[in-house]
């Protein structure tokens, strides 16, 4: 009895998640429907991908591809620098998409570097600190996918200098959580590489 109580409160909440994703999905419609300005489409593109990013992650894709497929003029990519943040965004959501649902590590790959070439070109320019935050992020999560699919094919060195650049980048904005976890990741590493005296450092 308490087992068919369990399923049905799981089934519940299931419905209560879902109806509330589907809400939020609606409202994303309706205001990209209004939207004026390329940059708050962009946006809303990005959120919609995410909304979609584990059950559906096919429509999670195109919504990420129109991003790309979106090309405003170089003025306006030095102008407003938003728009590099959106690019690599998309790249790194679809890398995290590939690694994840697909199992895809070479698209997964690619679309990492992506991102994080172009979000690297927000360093060249004037960007507020909100807009440095969120290229930090974006960067340490290419990082991180990056870092894995080294580990994927046994390469641990690669895996360590990826990991180190996530949790250089997290360490940025004060993510203790976030560094916390890339420096397990790091201490698991070396000693795996009998570099125990390194291996202690990130475990301390």
């Amino acid at each position: 009895m308490s087992v068919n109580r369990g399923a049905l409160i799981s089934f519940l909440l299931l419905l209560v998640f879902s109806a509330a994703s589907a809400s939020k999905i609606d409202s994303l419609f309706n205001r990209l429907e209004v939207a004026k300005a390329d940059s708050i489409k962009l946006r809303y593109y990005i959120e919609i991908s995410q909304e979609f990013s584990q059950s559906n992650p096919d429509s999670a894709i195109e919504w990420l591809n129109k991003v790309l497929r979106f090309r405003p003029s170089q003025h306006n990519l030095n102008r407003y620098p938003v728009y590099n943040y959106f690019y690599g965004e998309a790249h790194v959501s679809l890398s995290t998409i590939y690694y994840v649902s697909k199992r895809d590590f070479e698209v997964s790959q690619n679309h990492a570097d992506s991102g994080n070439v172009l979000l690297s070109k927000l360093n060249d320019l004037e960007v507020e600190t909100w807009l440095l935050r969120k290229k930090n992020i974006s960067l340490s999560r290419a990082n991180n996918i990056l870092a894995r699919i080294s580990l994927s094919y046994g390469d641990l060195n690669q895996a360590i200098e990826y990991f180190s650049n996530a949790k250089n980048q997290l360490v940025t904005f004060d993510d203790r959580s976030g560094t916390a976890k890339m420096k397990n990741n790091l201490g698991v590493l070396h000693r795996r590489q009998s570099n125990y005296a390194k291996s202690i450092q990130f475990f301390q």
